[in-house]
């Protein structure tokens, strides 16, 4: 973003702050409903967070219970235990202590063929195909850290699923913020979910690091739903996360390759990008309500914020355009003056393979 770009954000942001104490009200959100159709609606969804975990023992202890098909990738399951013993506070290492103690490594090379690559909580056992980057285990060690399974239900991070219904939901923010933590903490990973890792970092400004980790690696999603309906409606929050959920789905599930709705695939997009707007606007609104606060501090926001929005998003070879940072800035000083716009995402003519 220009100089002279900052310059009108400043400018617009000129009017007193008694002026837009509640100048952010609920707005309606422009994507159809229709963009999760594929999925439970939010109305029948309830994130349980009355999970029991048991105390877990010294870390030390555990290393030489992990049964590995193979050894070449004992190194990395200690390099990741050391980092994240380094990097994070014991209260989120709970479920990786207990599931190290029962933790199965198989190589893809004891497996079919058709046998889908990463860590399966049930059975607490990671398959891996060994002539992949050896470092995309690290991922797999990070979903292995925050999971948890309790008879037909499986907690991972941001992610439930019930056998007996086959209900889901969180896939996508838990990849994303999966992703993002491999990506920080261990190098030459491969490239995977990046439009949800980007939005799980920007989740991550909001809730504050330590925050989001804690909820991550206690399998605490409903924790993050409450915090968000700080910022917007419940219904919101749901239709949020399920859209990020059939965004993920797209991009990976080779089934869904034709008979995928492009126009669904816009809606979730717009969805996603529209409600961190919003959310974002919201907490702005707050920092203007505080007397301290100056233009330049806002508009340094508003920079950081843009910076970390995703430019596209490449779903089944087809790219879809977001605004660039300058309209995105644009969208949220309108939100500021209580000016409801909509973001349009664009289908970019060119395929990818």
């Amino acid at each position: 973003m220009n100089k002279e770009h900052v310059k009108e954000i400043y400018d617009s942001l000129k009017f007193h702050y008694y002026d837009i104490v509640y100048a952010i009200v609920p707005f309606i959100m422009y994507a159809s409903y229709k963009a999760i159709s594929s999925y439970k609606l939010y109305k029948t969804i309830k994130p349980d967070s009355n999970k029991k975990v048991l105390d877990a023992p010294v870390i030390e202890s555990l290393i030489d219970k992990i049964e590995y098909k193979e050894n070449t990738l004992k190194d990395y399951v200690n390099n990741f235990i050391h980092v994240v013993t380094e990097n994070f506070d014991d209260s989120n290492l709970t479920l990786l202590k207990n599931n190290l103690q029962t933790l199965r490594i198989i190589p893809a090379s004891f497996l079919s063929k058709t046998t889908i690559q990463g860590y399966e909580s049930f059975h607490n056992v990671i398959l891996f195909k060994e002539e992949e980057n050896l470092n995309a285990i690290y991922h797999e060690l990070f979903h292995l850290s925050s999971s948890l399974s309790l008879g037909d239900k499986s907690y991972s991070g941001f992610y439930e699923y019930s056998k007996s219904d086959s209900f889901e939901i969180g896939y996508g923010l838990n990849e994303g913020y999966t992703q993002l933590l491999t990506t920080r903490y261990f190098k030459d990973v491969p490239k995977a979910y990046v439009f949800e890792m980007n939005i799980a970092y920007l989740l991550e400004k909001l809730t504050g690091t330590d925050n989001l980790a804690n909820m991550y690696f206690n399998a605490n999603l409903k924790s993050l739903i409450t915090f968000l309906t700080k910022y917007a409606s419940y219904e919101e929050v749901m239709l949020f996360i399920t859209s990020l959920d059939f965004i993920v789905e797209c991009e990976t599930n080779k089934k869904t390759k034709r008979i995928i709705s492009r126009k669904k695939v816009l809606e979730s997009i717009s969805y996603v990008i529209d409600f961190l707007v919003k959310v974002f606007a919201v907490e702005l609104n707050e920092y203007l309500s505080n007397e301290d606060v100056n233009n330049e501090f806002i508009a340094n926001k508003i920079n950081d914020f843009c910076t970390y929005i995703p430019f596209d998003v490449n779903v089944k070879g087809i790219t879809y355009r977001i605004y660039d940072p300058v309209k995105i800035s644009d969208m949220i000083v309108s939100h500021l003056k209580n000016k409801n716009c909509k973001l349009v995402i664009s289908e970019d003519s060119s395929r990818t393979n």
